[in-house]
This record gives structure tokens, sequence and C-alpha cells, in this order.
């Protein structure tokens, strides 16, 4: 019936709606688009586990995120379910970090993964054994089997502090957990002649709860900062909070950039000033769905640069 109403083969029904490639005929897009609402009109829901039995197929994928919780991490997630779900997928968050045993025991078709180069032999490895994988924060590389997703933050994390240093003598840090955010907090300190003062610098971690007690603190004193630079649009946030309660003016008395630039930071009241990249969740998701499907087999690398996007925390 799916495929009478679609008006196309059962052939090309059972490759759409099982996240297969179309053999020797290229499926194109609208075809499948036709194929999955005449499949979501008539109530249509295929049998995955007898579908996973019959081609080793599981219907699903996973996001391997450092902190799931975050701005960023929801996000992307948000993407991928959104682009992969209408294809047949099932996206699962992977939290436990043992990445590599899930995807050897066959947990999954596809994976998006935030690692480091030296990840790279056993991403290859799984590759190998036709785990279709895309790779975020793995830096320069030259990937084989797998596509990657490379960004260059430091010009961004520069602009944002040469912004605050411009205007302000004291400048305090949230977050601490990546090493090139802090590096570059420290270098747009060094431009301005400013000193380090360790009072002003809070390791926070991923944690909502930590950062918001961290600007508390820093905006309680008698001497707070003018402005924050966050290391994460978490901890951004977390300091307009703080400032609301303790009745600090964002941007008037106290500005503040964070660095993602997720969706929920650009949503924030007021919306928060954010270096970071541009629609990076839509791309990851756009090379995971076109690897399953079939229409990628060489590696590849997409470059998403940062920039400053200036929202409402900070002045004009």
């Amino acid at each position: 019936m799916v495929a009478e109403r679609a008006e196309v083969s059962v052939a090309t029904v059972s490759y759409v709606l099982s996240g297969r490639a179309g053999g020797n005929t290229r499926i194109s897009a609208a075809t499948r688009r036709r194929v999955v609402a005449a499949a979501d009109a008539l109530g249509y829901v295929p049998n995955r586990q007898a579908q996973s039995m019959r081609t080793g197929r599981t219907h699903q994928v996973c996001l391997v995120l450092r902190h799931p919780h975050t701005p960023w991490s929801r996000a992307m997630a948000q993407e991928v379910s959104g682009t992969l779900g209408p294809a047949g997928f099932s996206t699962l968050i992977l939290v436990d970090g043992d990445w590599e045993t899930f995807l050897l025991r066959g947990g999954a078709d596809g994976a998006v993964i935030e690692a480091s180069a030296d990840a790279v032999p056993r991403l290859e490895a799984l590759a190998a054994r036709g785990v279709s994988l895309v790779v975020h924060g793995a830096g320069a590389l030259e990937p084989r089997g797998f596509d990657a997703v490379v960004s260059d933050e430091s010009a961004a994390c520069a602009a944002a502090m040469d912004l605050l240093t411009s205007r302000h003598r004291r400048v305090a840090c949230l977050g601490g957990t990546d090493g090139a955010r802090h590096t570059a907090y420290l270098q747009g300190l060094a431009r301005a002649g400013l000193p380090v003062d360790p009072g002003l610098v809070r390791f926070t971690g991923p944690s909502r709860e930590v950062a918001y007690r961290a600007a508390i603190d820093l905006l309680s004193g008698a001497d707070r900062p003018g402005a924050i630079f966050a290391q994460s649009d978490l901890a951004a946030m977390a300091a307009l909070w703080a400032a609301h309660r303790l009745g600090v003016a964002v941007p008037g008395e106290l500005e503040i950039v964070g660095a993602g630039n997720t969706p929920e930071g650009a949503a924030a009241d007021p919306p928060l000033t954010s270096a970071g990249p541009e629609a990076i969740f839509a791309t990851i998701a756009g090379l995971l769905l076109s690897r399953l499907s079939g229409e990628a087999s060489l590696p590849r690398v997409r470059a998403v640069p940062w920039t400053l996007h200036e929202r409402a925390t900070t002045l004009p």
C-alpha cells in the first residue's frame, strides 16, 4: 500500500524505509520524502526486529557526547534525531563513553563521536567493519573510511576577548574545562596589557549548578568584574541567571560572552553573544545520513569555522 500511494516500486519502499542505499539505482531525496510521507499517512510501522534479523542492521545511530546534558549536546541530539528519524533511524545517546565496545558489538549502524586525534586508529577499524561514522573535535586529520567535521575556535575566541578587554579592565573567566579556550582568555589579557587575576578565574567544569554558584560569588563582591568570558554557553547562561538574581544589569553593568553558539544561548533572555560555528549540527547530521544511505564512500572533511555572534549580552 505504501508503494502504491507513493507511486514507486516495493523495492524502493524497502530501500527507503530500511535506510539502505538503492542498489544500482540512485533514489532521489524527493522520492525518499514521498515514500516517508506515504508511510506516515498510512500509519505504517516497520517491524524493526524482523528487518534487523534479515539485513543485519539495527536502524539505530548513537551519539557519543562528552557531556550529554549541555546545550551543545542537546542541540546535537535534536538535529540528528530530527534528520535521521524520518529516514527510519532511532537516535541513542551513549553516556558511559565506551563507544568502541558498543559499536563493535553491533549496537548501532552509525555514530556521531566527539573524539581526539589519538582515537583515529580505532575509528578507522570501526569504519572498516561497515559502521558509518562522523567525527567531530578530532582536529586536523585525514580520515580513512569516515567523515570528520573540524573547527578552528581560536580567531572567534580571540575576537570575543578583544571585544571585552576593549571596554573592561576586569574580565573574569568561567568554565575552565577546555585548554584552548582558557589559552584564548590568557592571550586576550596579554594583548590588552592586563594582568591575570587568579580571583577572576573559576574552573566550573560542565556543571550548570557549579557555574551558577561561581558566578554568584564573582558578582557578589565589591569589586565585581565588568565582563565574563565563559568557555561554554552553559557557563554563560549560568552567569546570566546569576546576574538576574543579583540585579546586575546585562549588558549595561556586565557583559557576557559564551562559546558554542547554541540554539539555547541564542534563545536566552537576553540573547547570548557567543563565539561558535554556524549550522554545525545540520552539517554533521547531513553527513551521517548520506553515509548511512550509501551516498558516500570516500571520507570527507568539512571545515566549519567559528565566528563571534554578537547579540544582546554585549554592548553594541
